[in-house]
């Protein structure tokens, strides 16, 4: 289960990396005469579709189970990166990174969250806590190591980069993000309200 949990805090703090946006925000209004208000708002719609999508990968979350959600999430988190390469106009900004990261980004956290839980009922609280620690870790990691290519190589091509690693890291670690069974609880862990009943003979 710790292998679970460790693909989970990677797939989190990867999808988290779109926090750093900051880091390309100044090279793209250079490129495109954009202002800031108008950048920013693509981060506002971003964490609209990810409570909207958020929501709707939590209502399904058994049906489908984490691996497919953070599969589809990892599509859409790649994709949107790497189109936000080839945007000319803001509403096609707009559409690649408030829409479809704030998508993906919806459906990776419920199901690497909903997955932790219940490969750890006994320890629900600190697992929890360890895997929301991805989220501010990650951007204040990954935003000095995202200047590396967007210094080298441009705000384009960096978005490029980031798009083939998110969608790489996906196609790598989310297969280990499988759903626990009653097979698979803690050994000894009873739930809550429940009690065990001693089969023994008495004495």
């Amino acid at each position: 289960r710790w292998l679970v949990f460790m693909a989970a805090w990677l797939v989190v703090a990867s999808e988290s990396a779109t926090n750093a946006i900051s880091v390309f925000a100044k090279p793209l209004m250079e490129m495109h005469q954009w202002n800031l208000g108008e950048v920013n708002f693509a981060y506002t719609l971003f964490q609209v579709f990810f409570s909207i999508f958020g929501l709707i990968a939590g209502k399904h979350a058994d049906a489908v189970g984490p691996r497919a959600s953070a599969y589809a999430g990892g599509l859409f988190i790649g994709t949107g990166w790497f189109f936000s390469s080839l945007c000319t106009e803001l509403w096609q900004y707009y559409i690649a990174f408030g829409v479809l990261l704030g998508s993906g980004s919806g459906c990776i956290f419920i199901a690497t969250l909903t997955s932790v839980m219940r490969w750890f009922p006994d320890k629900r609280g600190t697992v929890s806590g360890c895997l929301l620690v991805a989220g501010p870790i990650s951007p204040t990691v990954l935003s000095p190591v995202a200047n590396l290519p967007l210094e080298t190589f441009g705000v384009l091509t960096a978005y490029q980069i980031c798009g083939v690693g998110l969608l790489v890291i996906t196609a790598v670690v989310d297969w280990l993000l499988k759903q626990a069974t009653e097979h698979d609880q803690p050994e000894g862990w009873v739930p809550t309200g429940q009690t065990t009943i001693n089969l023994a003979a008495p004495e």
